[in-house]
């Protein structure tokens, strides 16, 4: 068993045997990996209430070769992003987020880009607040890490107009200068259908947990409740 110094974000928790937990984590330099916290909900753990959703720490992990479930030696909390536990359209949006990863990707692989995106994605709903562009802006950024590319799928939906492709801007934008982003309810109505076919194309499915994140999403915002951004008049909405 090696030690492995890490920095990571908690994806699931769930109770293993009688007193320890499982922790789910979403690393830099490992990638999706599991981990036995033993004696973590005894009463005299100094763990106990401290591992919860979407806490983002440094760590040092101990490797187990021959399985896929690892120790945990140190965690040094950096961040316990307490905001998000409390708002479900957050919540909904990462859960999704969270489901797109364990879907797609392999359990130990290691993915800088993806660990970068997802703590991007955490950080702007932590700022800016649940919208459904990010649910959009997340599944185009972890597309192109996976080196998958829909442009032509969100060409063919009418999802690029003349003023510009919206998914280039969703793409290309700081995750902290998403907001500024407009687009006509027609083209964020495309841009969907684009993106749904796409992902069914490519993975066989939709993850379930989609249309709640945008459903959620669209109502934090005030807007009616549906699988797409937002107005349906054709004027600019500054929901895109």
């Amino acid at each position: 068993m090696k030690g492995v110094a890490d920095h990571g974000i908690i994806l699931r928790v769930r109770p293993y045997r009688e007193t320890s937990v499982m922790v789910h984590w979403l690393t830099a330099g490992c990638g999706r990996i599991a981990t036995a916290v033993r004696g973590a909900r005894g009463p005299k753990s100094r763990l106990q209430g401290r591992l919860d959703l979407f806490l983002e720490a440094d760590l040092i992990l101990r490797i187990r070769e021959d399985s896929e479930v690892h120790s945990l030696g140190e965690v040094q909390v950096t961040d316990h992003h307490v905001a998000l536990r409390r708002d479900f359209a957050s919540l909904a949006i990462l859960a999704h987020a969270v489901e797109t990863l364990e879907q797609v990707t392999e359990s130990g692989t290691p993915q800088p880009e993806v660990f970068e995106q997802f703590l991007g994605l955490v950080r702007h709903l932590e700022a800016s607040g649940p919208r459904p562009r990010a649910v959009f802006a997340w599944e185009l950024r972890f597309l192109a890490t996976q080196g998958l590319d829909p442009g032509e799928a969100l060409v063919g939906s009418g999802s690029v107009d003349t003023g510009g492709s919206l998914h280039a801007a969703l793409l290309e934008t700081e995750w902290d200068e998403l907001g500024g982003i407009r687009a006509e309810s027609a083209t964020i109505r495309a841009l969907d259908r684009g993106l749904t076919a796409f992902w069914t194309r490519q993975f066989g499915r939709l993850p379930k947990s989609r249309k709640t994140a945008l459903e959620a999403a669209r109502t934090a915002v005030g807007g009616p409740v549906e699988p797409h951004l937002d107005s349906q008049s054709d004027e600019k909405s500054p929901d895109a």
